[in-house]
C-alpha cells in the first residue's frame, strides 16, 4: 500500500511538471510571436518611410493650368542624401521647364553641408533662371544656414519667419598654438618645396 501512495505522489510531482514545462512553452511562444511581429511592423515603417522620403525633392509638374512649382530642399545637404545635387537640380529643372509654371518655389529647410553640392544647386539656379527667365523665391521654413543659404542667395527673393535660424556661411576651425613651446624645446618648421 505503501508502494502505491508513493506512486501517486511521483504521479503528481510529474504532472505539475509538465504542466510547468506546457505554460513555460506557451509563454516563450508568446514572446516569439510577440517580437516577430515587432519585427514585421518595423520592417513595415521603415520601408515606409524610405518610399516617402524619395519624394522629398519631386516637385508636383503634372499640372495642365498655371501654377507655381514648389522644390524642396530639406535636410543635410550631401552627395547621398535627399537634399543632394543629383536630386533637387532634376526637380529644379523639370520646374522651370514647365511651360504652366508661371514661377518657382524653392522650400528651404536645412543646416546646410557640402560645399560643393550646394554650389552645384547655386549654379543651375543661376543657369536656369537665365535660361527660362522665371522668377525662383526661397521660402525658409526653420533653418537656412551655411551651404542651404548659399544656394538659397542664388533666388530672386528670400522669405523668412522672424523665428527662422538663417546665415552662416563660412567655416570655422579652432585649434591650439604651441610657438613658444616649440621654441623651448629647439623644434622648427621646416618648409621643403619643389617647382
Amino acid at each position: 500500500m505503501e508502494n502505491q501512495n508513493s506512486s501517486g505522489w511521483e504521479r503528481e510531482v510529474l504532472t505539475k511538471l509538465a504542466f510547468a514545462a506546457v505554460k513555460e512553452q506557451k509563454k516563450t511562444r508568446f514572446w516569439q510571436i510577440f517580437f516577430r511581429f515587432i519585427f514585421i511592423l518595423m520592417f513595415l515603417f521603415s520601408f515606409v518611410i524610405t518610399v516617402g522620403s524619395l519624394a522629398i525633392g519631386t516637385t508636383d509638374i503634372n499640372k495642365e493650368s498655371d501654377h507655381v512649382a514648389v522644390v524642396n530642399l530639406f535636410g543635410v545637404i550631401d552627395s547621398s542624401g535627399t537634399a543632394s545635387a543629383a536630386r533637387v537640380i532634376p526637380s529644379l529643372q523639370a520646374a522651370f521647364a514647365n511651360p504652366n509654371s508661371q514661377a518657382v518655389i524653392l522650400r528651404v529647410d536645412s543646416p546646410g553641408g557640402s560645399p560643393v553640392q550646394s554650389g552645384m544647386i547655386h549654379d543651375e539656379i543661376y543657369r536656369l533662371k537665365e535660361l527660362h527667365k522665371k522668377p525662383i523665391y526661397a521660402v525658409v521654413e526653420d533653418t537656412c544656414a551655411s551651404g542651404s543659404y548659399y544656394v538659397a542667395v542664388a533666388t530672386d527673393k528670400i522669405f523668412v519667419n522672424r523665428a527662422s535660424v538663417v546665415g552662416s556661411i563660412g567655416v570655422r576651425m579652432g585649434g591650439f598654438g604651441f610657438v613658444e613651446g616649440m621654441k623651448m624645446v629647439g623644434v622648427e618648421r621646416r618648409l621643403v618645396t619643389a617647382g
